[in-house]
């Protein structure tokens, strides 16, 4: 277990790295424009690819008998919907091209990540690591290449070129053998049932995986080149700090899970509690040189954006506080806390913004993306609280 979690968290850690580096040169190289237009089209890219893989990715692995066998039709099922819901969003705003990118590139991604999901459940974390790692590390040689030979780069270009880094990457993987899935036959139905079964877990994990976007979809809203592009800058800064709650949630849940199967959790919870203060004091410190290193590494093309990556940066650090308390109510199968908590918070992001940004134009959205935030930690770290009371209380009866 101990080397899995550390395979995994230099594996997950450098593959974010050379993302981030792809994303720096990127600002460096584009125009504002243009810049902008790429954060539109990755992060509605990037927010496809993950709702079309999260449920998928939960039902492959809690409920691997059962699901495993039309696993790839579900995929190619949600995967249409979010290509539909993209394409609707898209209308009018982008080209043709530029939406034939998307699709492509949502379509590989899903497939790449398919393919990292099924090592995941055979516990292959080696091949995990190393499928990630290829596809970013192709697309950083790809991007400083091709800008070296043309001299600039396109949003359409660089997305291509992540497509294509992603068909290098699953063209390199190998396949995992299929066991026993094509002996016992299945009807459509049989899917559904699981999905159904397990509403409250897929409902929340596909809100979690709007939420990190949900600044950008808003401000795409304004039609303001320059101000897509400053939230884009600041929110790929922001990976540098949603990377250290990254690391937590590997980390935790499964220590969580364990103590909580001892009878441990609530003991485990409160010392993580007393851990936060040191935590809260390293995201500070990360989040204060990279603000200052900003204008630096961008050459002072987006003034505001240290300003909106502070802010942002303040969403990570709710994430942080309530990264244990989430984790005690996923170990508890307390799922419809977290997915009243995520529906509270999203509700609160959508509604703030209108009115924040009447007061503060350039950072309204990144206030109401805070103001969620809050919300959301809050309501899970008080409904985790409350489960230890209850559990601690049960054990007192029990004894």
């Amino acid at each position: 277990m101990k080397r899995d979690l550390i395979k995994v968290f230099i594996g997950e850690n450098l593959s974010k790295a050379i993302l981030l580096a792809v994303n720096l040169l990127l600002i460096s190289m584009m125009s504002v424009s243009e810049y902008a237009q790429f954060t539109l089209l990755f992060s509605l890219t990037m927010l496809g690819t993950q709702l079309a893989c999260a449920a998928t990715e939960r039902l492959y692995i809690v409920d691997h008998e059962n699901f495993a066998p039309f696993a790839r039709q579900a995929l190619f099922g949600s995967l249409s919907l979010c290509l539909v819901a993209v394409l609707v969003y898209l209308h009018g705003m982008v080209s043709l091209l530029e939406n034939a990118i998307v699709c492509g590139a949502m379509l590989i991604l899903s497939l790449q990540q398919f393919r990292r999901i099924t090592y995941q459940q055979r516990q292959y974390f080696g091949f995990y690591v190393v499928a990630d790692l290829l596809k970013s590390t192709i697309w950083l040689v790809s991007v400083v290449t091709l800008f070296y030979i043309v001299g600039q780069l396109t949003a359409a270009v660089a997305l291509t070129l992540l497509v294509f880094a992603s068909i290098a990457g699953l063209l390199c993987m190998p396949k995992v053998p299929p066991e026993y899935l094509a002996i016992r036959q299945y009807r459509l139905r049989d899917l559904f049932s699981a999905i159904a079964g397990n509403f409250e877990v897929y409902s929340y994990t596909l809100l979690a995986a709007v939420l990190p976007y949900m600044a950008v979809l808003l401000v795409s809203q304004s039609e303001n080149d320059v101000l897509v592009a400053t939230y884009g800058a600041a929110m790929r800064f922001q990976a540098v700090t949603a990377s250290v709650i990254q690391v937590l949630n590997v980390v935790i849940l499964p220590k969580i899970s364990t103590a909580v199967s001892s009878g441990q959790g609530p003991k485990f919870l409160k010392s993580s509690h007393k851990k936060i203060p040191i935590m809260s004091a390293i995201i500070f410190l990360v989040t204060l040189i990279v603000s200052l290193a900003m204008p630096y590494v961008d050459g002072g093309k987006y003034p505001d954006a240290p300003h909106i990556f502070i802010v942002l940066s303040g969403c990570s650090w709710m994430s942080l506080i309530s990264v244990a308390s989430v984790n005690y109510l996923l170990a508890r199968h307390a799922y419809r806390q977290i997915l009243i908590a995520m529906i509270a918070g999203l509700l609160v992001i959508v509604i703030s913004s209108i009115f924040l940004q009447l007061y503060f134009q350039k950072y309204g959205i990144a206030y109401a993306a805070l103001s969620g935030y809050v919300v959301i930690a809050s309501f899970i770290f008080v409904a985790a609280k409350r489960k230890s009371i209850l559990d601690v209380s049960a054990e007192q009866r029990a004894i």
